[in-house]
Formats: structure tokens, sequence, C-alpha cells
């Protein structure tokens, strides 16, 4: 590793390989600095689910050779009913997914020293200059990209205070990959070629779970929760997730025998976290936030991976007008630009995603069957307007709200967006 680089990454997911090959391809010096061992990478850190649909994979030239499955459809859940809508997408094969985004930036020029654990900001006289990493090791440089999660040693440092993750926002997830599932079983909607996911506070109070079509009669199944009251409500304080979603499994007849956790590779048994709360900014002098580090995954169905690619390309164009102006910029006002990109192009109407997800996710079983049913009835007459309550149009989703919400309603702009006021 050199002492000086134009820009250091922290994180080799998505989105941290994203700015990488975004600023490499230009022909600057980017390091990125992993805290997994080349050796191990990407195993310990395969946690996404890894649904992705057309416009991500499209936009960033994804191969085909890291999908597992190409779906037709998109099924929702609820106790007793189900929707079901035409919408393609795309399985991955998330840790081969993620060693190609490594491989396309290392072409691009960006230099990956693995077994590098960031701790801190390096500053000089103040001033972000590079980051400490591995104890007492430093390598300096002009910006500073934090893409490592939810540890952001970078943006919730306190010299630099982008950020303060909440625990109470960090939606926490596990998911098994089993085979021999049956995914057109008596009774339930047919998921093959599909991507489904329920609603149900009997298997994942204050989230929902999932049964992904693999391919080869694998099915990717996983149950998310955020820690809300409809949580400790539903399941109190002791819910154990992993229980959970091998109680589900247990019981669904979609899913195979599982005698115990230890029958899967304990390379098919995913875990990850994320956080879902508004950042009032996604930058600082010389440091930029990405990817699940400044909470960039859809509140709503937790969609991360083509939010973290965003997220990712925006911070790599910023840093690039930075670095290419006559005289360096990495001023507050300079990385103000990613602020404004993030906002309008990764994380679009994100007060009210939270808003519906929070809502959502405070409704009780009853309300989730009704839901369905109003989702289906609506899909009769009006496509357009089920996309638009998809991408956060509050007035759209009026349409699905009842007398009997406006309960929550109040509680949840009290208790949870009431402390986020948007980012606009």
């Amino acid at each position: 590793m050199k002492e000086r680089y134009d820009v250091v990454v922290v994180g080799a997911g998505p989105a941290g390989s994203q700015a990488a090959k975004t600023i490499g391809s230009r022909g600057y010096d980017v390091a990125v600095l992993e805290a997994e061992d080349a050796d191990d990478y990407p195993a310990q850190s395969n946690k996404s689910t890894a649904g992705s649909f057309p416009r991500m994979m499209g936009e960033f030239n994804i191969p085909d050779e890291v999908v597992m499955k190409n779906t037709s459809k998109v099924v929702l859940e609820g106790p007793d009913e189900h929707y079901v809508q035409d919408r393609t997408g795309s399985v991955l094969e998330y840790a081969d997914f993620k060693q190609y985004l490594v491989d396309e930036a290392k072409e691009r020029g960006a230099d990956f020293f693995f077994g590098s654990r960031v701790n801190a900001p390096y500053t000089d006289e103040g001033n972000v200059s590079g980051v400490e990493y591995n104890g007492d090791e430093i390598v300096r440089s002009d910006i500073v990209i934090d893409g490592s999660g939810p540890s952001a040693p970078i943006v919730q440092d306190e010299e630099v205070d982008i950020i303060d993750l909440e625990r109470d926002r960090q939606a926490k997830g596990w998911e098994y990959l089993l085979e021999d599932a049956d995914l057109d079983a008596d009774g339930y909607a047919d998921l093959n070629d599909s991507m489904m996911l329920r609603l149900d506070h009997d298997i994942a109070p204050g989230g929902y779970s999932w049964i992904f079509d693999a391919g080869d009669g694998m099915a990717k199944a996983g149950i998310c929760y955020i820690d809300t009251d409809a949580h400790r409500e539903y399941r109190g304080e002791e819910f154990n997730i992993v229980d959970s979603l091998e109680e589900w499994i247990a019981e669904d007849e979609r899913f195979p025998e599982v005698e115990n956790r230890e029958d899967i590779d304990p390379l098919e048994r995913h875990q990850g976290s994320a956080h879902v709360q508004i950042p009032d900014q996604v930058s600082a002098d010389s440091v930029m936030g990405v990817g699940d580090t400044v909470s960039s995954i859809d509140p709503l169905w937790g969609e991360g991976i083509d939010t973290a690619m965003k997220s990712g390309k925006y911070a790599g164009i910023t840093a690039l007008e930075a670095l290419g102006r006559e005289e360096t910029d990495t001023s507050a006002q300079m990385m103000e630009k990613y602020d404004r990109l993030w906002k309008n192009n990764v994380a679009e109407n994100r007060w009210e995603r939270n808003f519906m997800t929070y809502l959502m996710y405070n409704m009780d079983n009853d309300r989730y069957n009704r839901l369905i049913q109003d989702l289906d009835s609506l899909s009769d007459g009006d496509q357009d307007a089920l996309r638009e309550i998809n991408q956060g149009n509050f007035k759209e989703s009026l349409k699905l709200l009842e007398l009997g919400d406006i309960p929550n309603i109040l509680k949840v702009g009290k208790d949870r967006i009431g402390k986020h006021p948007a980012l606009t």
C-alpha cells in the first residue's frame, strides 16, 4: 500500500466497489480497504437476499454469470391471502456478484487491500486526510468514502459526525439457502420463477419474510425485522430470529425437512443488518458515505443492491469533479453535490417510504389480509396507481388506507418519522 492515494474507499461491498470503479476508470489512485481476509472474501459478508430488477442489471451491466435465477413474478403474501404481480427480476449469487464487482474495479485501476480493518479517520489539523487501519497504520488521501456498512467507522466518528445510526431503526435479517423446496405446494401461490415477500407477525414480527426461487430446486428463505413496538408486542424481547426462521421452515409445507441449522452448509446461512433511518446528510469535508453506511436501502421492501450501486456511482462522480478541478476541492460545499444526487437518485421519496414502512409493519395480521385483498382489487384497474404506490407516492397510497388506520398513522407520525425531518 502506498502512503497516499487520491481516494480511500472503506469496504469492498457493492457500494464501495462501484465507487472505486467509477473513480479508477478516470485514472485516479484509489485504495479499497476491506476488513475480511482475501481467502475468506466474500463468505463472511455474504448477507444479501440478492434480489434485483432490470434497471440495476442494465445500468451496471451485470452479467448472467452471477445470476442464479431470472424470475417473472413478485408475490406478496399475507397470513391467508396472496397477490401476484408480473415483474421480471433476477436472484443473484451474492458472493459471485461481489467478487465480480471487485474484479471490475481492479481492471479499472483500483487497488484492493484485504485484511485491512479501518478503525477511524486520520485527521491532520482537524481535517480528515485519510484513515487509520489495523490499529495504528495510516494511509492518507484527499477523499474518504465510507462503504463499510452499519459499522460506519468514518461517518459515525465524532470528527466527521455525518450520521448516528440508531438501534431502533436497524433491520436485522437471516436467510437459509434450501435444496428441494416445493415452490408449488397445495394451498399456496405458485412461487416458481418468483420472488415472494410475506407479511405475517407470526413469522416475522415487525418485518417480513421471503422465499426466492433460486433455480435447480433451491430457494432462499429468510426473515427480516425492525426493532419496533410491533416486534416487541407480537413476540416479546426474547424473540430469536433464527428460532423463528427454523420454526417457519419446519411448519411450512413448501420447505424440506431440516433437523437443525447445522444440516445447512455454513456458507448458505446468511445474516446481515441495515438501517432504515433518514440521514440528515451523507457527506462532510473530504468524506462521503455510501450504501448501508448511510442507510441507502429501500426501507419498504428492503432492496439494497440497486441503491448501494447508485450511491457508489454518485459518490464516485462527485469525487471526480472534486479532484478534476484546477485546484482540488474537497470542501463540505463541494461534497454537498453528492447529497443532492443521493436525495434525487438514490433515496427518492425517502420520507414517504419510511412513513409507509413503519405504518405497514405496525398493522396486525387481519389488516395484512385486507391489504392484500385491496392490492389485488386495485391491480384489476389501475397498474399505474400500483407503480406510484411502490415508488412512495403518498397520495396514491391513501387508496389503500382505512379509517381504522388513523390511530396507527398518528402513532407512527409522532413516534417515528417525527424524530427525523425529511431530507429536503
